[in-house]
């Protein structure tokens, strides 16, 4: 695993995160934002040099680092008081920035790399406590809907995880005789994101096939199953002052069919979400 870090010249938008730090009541000397980017495969180190200048750096704005292993700076900014916070998508969160990378590597005539992956590091100098580093990140560096902490433990296993593209045998999860706390375990380690409920639905599936399912089974349940795929929260019914509300899915669907408009406009044909759009 190669590990490449841009870095803005100007560093403009580290000061919009102090500025807003500081609005929120917490003093901080200095905030500093890296995009990081982790690639994976069988790299050549003249070959991530080439990516890093041609790809993902913009020379005019931007300087870049190489990574191949875990530095010891993160240990001696931190004795700097300097609070490192990593954060990046959740599993099943699209992220286009990685698959835009992995076309342009492609485009560079570049095959060795299987993966990319993204995140944003947070450097926060100042004397902060825990709390107030939590409150930082829920209030302005993380939406847990979509993004999470990462932990250390998570970018040493990122290697581990890609499996390689020779091996055609398929590995089957074992979930037909496992209990709910289980079913959830197993969701958090394979990264799937999925609920008590969703898992006992594919549990029971697969109990009717009679056989387990496989790793990338899951991965595509999961991944079609995802907020972003499957609009559970424009889907789901909400409970307000006592009231239930329809799906939002549903109330945007009939507030399209009564605005009936002759200027074009996309609208849903049918409660089965399909959409056709109005040419007029």
């Amino acid at each position: 695993m190669w590990k490449c870090e841009i870095s803005k010249k100007d560093n403009m938008e580290g000061e919009n995160i102090k500025k807003a730090i500081l609005d929120i009541g917490i003093k901080i000397e200095r905030c500093e934002v890296i995009q990081v980017y982790y690639l994976f495969g069988e790299i050549r180190e003249q070959d991530i040099s080439i990516i890093a200048e041609e790809l993902l750096t913009d020379k005019v704005c931007e300087t870049y680092k190489i990574v191949r292993r875990q530095r010891t700076e993160d240990r001696k900014q931190k004795e700097k008081e300097c609070h490192i916070v990593e954060v990046a998508y959740n599993p099943g969160v699209m992220d286009p920035v990685s698959a835009s990378a992995l076309k342009g590597i492609l485009d560079l005539g570049i095959d060795g790399v299987s993966e990319v992956r993204t995140a944003k590091k947070y450097f926060i100098q100042g004397n902060l406590t825990n709390q107030e580093i939590d409150f930082i990140c829920n209030k302005l560096l993380v939406n847990s809907t979509i993004q999470h902490i990462v932990q250390k433990s998570e970018v040493r296993s990122q290697k581990s995880e890609v499996r390689s593209q020779k091996s055609i045998e398929p590995i089957h999860i074992n979930i037909l005789s496992a209990n709910i706390d289980k079913l959830l375990l197993l969701s958090k380690e394979h990264g799937l994101a999925l609920n008590g409920n969703e898992l006992k639905k594919i549990q029971e599936y697969y109990k009717n096939l009679n056989r387990e399912p496989t790793d990338i089974e899951l991965e595509t349940i999961a991944q079609t199953w995802s907020e972003h795929c499957g609009h559970k929260t424009f889907r789901s019914e909400i409970e307000f002052n006592g009231k239930i509300i329809p799906p939002l899915l549903t109330l945007l669907m009939q507030t399209t069919n009564k605005i009936k408009s002759d200027f074009p406009v996309s609208v849903f044909k049918d409660n089965a979400g399909i959409v056709k759009f109005n040419d007029k």
